[in-house]
C-alpha cells in the first residue's frame, strides 16, 4: 500500500526549485523527506543515498557526476554522510546558477548545519 500524505511545504519546495539552484530539506530520520521528493513527480530526478557506499562512490569525482547530470535535479539524501560535497556543490552553483539543480536532504543536526556554510 503506497500511502502518500500531502505536505504543507509542497508549494514552497516547488517554488524554491523554480528560483534557487539548491533546495534543502532537513528533518528527523524516517520522516518521509525522500518519499516527499519522489512524490513531486519530477521526471528528471536523480537520487543518491549517501548512506549507501555504492551511491557515495558515484560522487567520488563529484564534478564528473554532476556534469553527466546537468539536465537533472540531483537529490542527495543523507547528505551529512558526505561532508565534502558542500564545497563541490558551491563551486558548481557559482559557475551555473540555474534553478532546481540540487535537492539536499538530511537530518537537522548541528553537524550538518555547520557543514553547509
Amino acid at each position: 500500500m503506497n500511502l502518500y500524505i500531502e505536505r504543507k511545504i509542497t508549494d514552497e519546495v516547488l517554488e524554491g526549485l523554480s528560483f534557487f539552484p539548491v533546495v534543502g530539506i532537513l528533518g528527523p530520520r524516517q520522516a518521509g523527506k525522500l518519499t516527499f521528493i519522489k512524490n513531486l513527480k519530477k521526471s528528471n530526478l536523480v537520487n543518491l543515498d549517501l548512506e549507501n557506499a555504492n551511491d557515495r562512490a558515484k560522487i567520488s569525482f563529484p564534478f564528473v557526476f554532476f556534469e553527466q547530470n546537468t539536465q537533472s535535479i540531483v537529490c542527495l539524501d543523507e547528505v551529512q554522510f558526505e561532508k565534502d560535497i558542500f564545497q563541490s556543490i558551491k563551486s558548481i552553483v557559482d559557475k551555473d546558477k540555474r534553478p532546481g539543480r540540487f535537492i539536499i536532504l538530511g537530518s537537522a543536526s548541528p553537524q550538518l548545519l555547520n557543514q553547509s556554510n
